[in-house]
C-alpha cells in the first residue's frame, strides 16, 4: 500500500471493516512507516476518548465533527507527502 493510500483505508482499519487482504496491506505500510503508524496511533486514542464521552449530538452535527477531523488527516497526509520530497 503506498502512503497516499493511507487516507482511503485508515477510517475502515479503525473501525475494522478492511478485508483481509487490506488489512495485511496496511498493516505492512504502517509496520514501515513512522509517519502513518504515529496517525493510526493518534486516531486509535482520539476513537477511545470520543467512545468514553456521554455527547448527544444530532445526526448533522455528527456529520459536521467527521468532516473536520477527515479534513484534518488529510491536512496531515499532505504535509506528509510533501515532506517526503
Amino acid at each position: 500500500m503506498k502512503h497516499e493510500e493511507i487516507e482511503v483505508y485508515l477510517s475502515g482499519y479503525i473501525d475494522g471493516e478492511l478485508t483481509e487482504q487490506e488489512m495485511r496491506r496496511f498493516d505492512i505500510h504502517v509496520e514501515t512507516c513512522t509517519a502513518c503508524n504515529a496517525l493510526v496511533e493518534d486516531l486509535r486514542q482520539v476513537t477511545a476518548r470520543v467512545c468514553q464521552l456521554r455527547i448527544s449530538l444530532s445526526k448533522e452535527e455528527w456529520e459536521r465533527m467527521e468532516r473536520h477531523i477527515e479534513d484534518g488527516i488529510l491536512c496531515w497526509l499532505v504535509r506528509s507527502s510533501a515532506d517526503k520530497r
